[in-house]
């Protein structure tokens, strides 16, 4: 039964994934444009956000794969460890997240694959929640990460497009407008605090040919 239950989740979120949402444009402020979308079968809200970031596209990358300073731009976060490091392109991440005193910390665990579209050039991180052996027991509600991503295009040597999107369940008793409430901030502060943290001097160019 657990396995049959495991199977239609993973179509669920599969479904989920693959379907081409419409997406409406609800802010733009600081170079940054927000949009949201409606997903079928679920009241949970996706959000996207996009800017152009005065960085190399394997600069942006190296600091989206960064381990030792994620911290320092990922809002927050208290714990970030790899799992299971399978190549360059992909990882099992385990990552824990205070929230405000009258909520539980969230967790969760998840793989990220990095490809490279063959036709845009552009890089794709796209993250989604999994199961792992070595996973810690959670430091209060497991989340569930439907479908998130960060798109890097490049647009010149020193130029590039960052588009990120967001589709997740924080789990728990958390009622869904203020769950939709706080992911719609996520876009905005992700792309701000990612755009400062590349221009850190210790930011390296990623070492990954795609």
């Amino acid at each position: 039964m657990k396995a049959l239950f495991n199977i239609f989740l993973l179509l669920f979120f599969n479904s989920l994934a693959q379907a081409s949402p419409v997406w409406e444009k609800i802010n733009s402020d600081d170079g940054i444009t927000v949009y949201r979308a409606k997903i079928p079968n679920t009241s949970i809200v996706a959000f996207k956000g996009k800017v152009i970031i005065n960085a190399s596209a394997k600069k942006i990358l190296w600091v989206i794969a960064d381990r030792e300073h994620r911290k320092e731009w990922v809002d927050r976060l208290e714990i970030n460890e790899d799992l299971e490091v399978k190549s360059k392109l992909e990882r099992i991440i385990y990552q824990s997240f205070r929230t405000p005193f009258f909520t539980s910390n969230r967790d969760m665990v998840y793989r990220t694959i990095l490809t490279r579209d063959q036709k845009t050039r552009a890089y794709k991180f796209q993250l989604n929640s999994v199961e792992h052996p070595k996973a810690p027991k959670t430091v209060g509600v497991r989340a569930k990460l439907i479908n998130s991503s960060y798109i890097i295009k490049p647009l010149s040597k020193n130029q590039s497009e960052v588009v990120v999107e967001i589709l997740s369940d924080p789990k728990g008793l958390l009622p869904v407008w203020l769950i939709n409430l706080v992911q719609k901030s996520w876009p905005m502060n992700t792309l701000r605090a990612l755009r400062e943290q590349v221009k850190k001097d210790y930011v390296q160019e990623y070492d990954v040919d795609l």
